[in-house]
């Protein structure tokens, strides 16, 4: 997109304009999490190295009270452990279920969204 496009060709582009965060593609701003989903972004980021809750919030891009809440119901379901710090801060740490349950949702949204990615390459040709 360069300086010189029209106005509704920006709103377009904007509309239309898909992004990737992490491990899946969504529609920008036109698009509400579900619960799973939430989850799934919480474990991944702890996947990924981020241990404590303030970080866990800007990489799952969720306020800190919901972060609280999805930790907690993750801890019960053994997704997720605990871990106290020398200086008695909470850590968190994914456990093998925790990435079962990541190789698991991916899985099943690749298999979704397969036909998807490939029809998008398609062209079709009328005769006149």
């Amino acid at each position: 997109m360069n300086k010189s496009s029209s106005l509704e060709e920006r709103k377009t582009y904007k509309q239309f304009n898909c992004y990737t965060i992490g491990w899946r593609e969504r529609v920008s701003s036109a698009y509400r999490r579900s619960r799973i989903e939430l989850y799934v972004d919480i474990l991944q980021a702890i996947a990924n190295g981020r241990e404590s809750p303030a970080k866990i919030v800007y990489a799952a891009n969720l306020s800190y009270d919901r972060v609280i809440k999805c930790l907690n119901f993750l801890e019960e379901q053994n997704l997720v452990q605990r871990v106290e710090n020398a200086k008695k801060k909470r850590r968190y740490s994914i456990t093998s279920k925790g990435m079962d349950v990541i190789r698991y949702f991916t899985e099943v949204q690749s298999a979704l969204f397969y036909k998807k990615k490939t029809f998008s390459n398609i062209s079709v040709h009328f005769k006149s």
